[in-house]
């Protein structure tokens, strides 16, 4: 951004060092959807939960923002990729270099700045949200980043960063939706992740705690999952396939399973509650 030079009024020039001064900081701010990085922040401005010191390798560190995970530990390295905020990494390195953290994830091992690391809360399902947003970023399983049309915070992907990130989640506020927010069940998510590592199955996600539902719905408990799309084809009625994925969620402890086979309105999708 190029400044430009004017007179100042005399009423103005007294401010004109305050004026600077809000520019510099404004400019340090992490633009919406870009990867957040800043070098050299003070000390005095650092967060309370933001990572220091020593870690050891393999230790599980936790993203708050999206990062740049870069090649080595400056602002000019190659970027590997974008890292989502809410993922559960591993250190690399034991010691950081001015601030950065050597991290490995998704196969990849690399450099974040560590303003935007902490260590992981002890929230259910933590880990295994974790695993969900790396099989997202890999195309495997499909978290949709809307609540059809609606970019309402609410959708599977935002649901999946927060419990990734030890928060809660957001529900809906249209139709029956109570406009709440509530904690995902571990169940759920480690049933979720499961049906891709154990089973295999390939899915797109259409809704967690977000859209309206029948009143009561287990999906306002942060306890139910509905899945348009199974290995690459729509769900359109009662076939194989969408069976096998419906016992799959029963044997991972599903207590409610519908779906085209036992319900004539879960015809394009199967819901699977926890």
């Amino acid at each position: 951004m190029r400044l430009h030079r004017f007179a100042l009024p005399s009423t103005l020039a007294t401010l004109a060092p305050k004026l600077t001064f809000a520019a510099l900081v404004v400019g340090a701010v992490a633009l919406p959807g870009c990867s957040a990085e800043v070098e050299g922040a003070p000390p005095d401005d650092q967060n309370a939960d933001e990572l220091r010191g020593n870690h050891a390798v393999g230790t599980d560190l936790r993203t708050t923002a999206d990062l740049n995970h870069r090649a080595a530990p400056n602002l000019e390295a190659a970027i590997l990729q974008v890292i989502p905020e809410g993922t559960i990494v591993k250190s690399a390195a034991a010691q950081p270099r001015s601030g950065w953290y050597g991290i490995t994830w998704n196969g990849r091992t690399g450099w974040v700045f560590g303003e935007y690391l902490v260590k992981p809360s002890s929230a259910s399902g933590g880990s295994a949200a974790s695993d969900l947003l790396e099989y997202h970023a890999a195309g495997s399983v499909q978290l949709w980043d809307q609540t059809f049309g609606r970019r309402d915070g609410a959708d599977p992907l935002s649901n999946i960063r927060d419990a990734a990130a030890g928060r809660s989640a957001r529900t809906s506020c249209y139709g029956t939706a109570p406009c709440t927010t509530v904690r995902l069940s571990s169940a759920l998510v480690t049933g979720l992740a499961a049906l891709r590592s154990r089973y295999g199955f390939r899915y797109f996600v259409t809704a967690i705690a977000g859209a309206s539902h029948s009143s009561g719905s287990y999906h306002y408990a942060g306890r139910a999952v509905d899945v348009g799309e199974i290995d690459g084809v729509n769900i359109a009625g009662n076939t194989a396939l969408t069976r096998r994925f419906m016992a799959a969620c029963t044997a991972l402890g599903a207590i409610e399973v519908l779906g085209p086979s036992n319900r004539s309105d879960h015809q394009d999708h199967i819901h699977c509650a926890w």
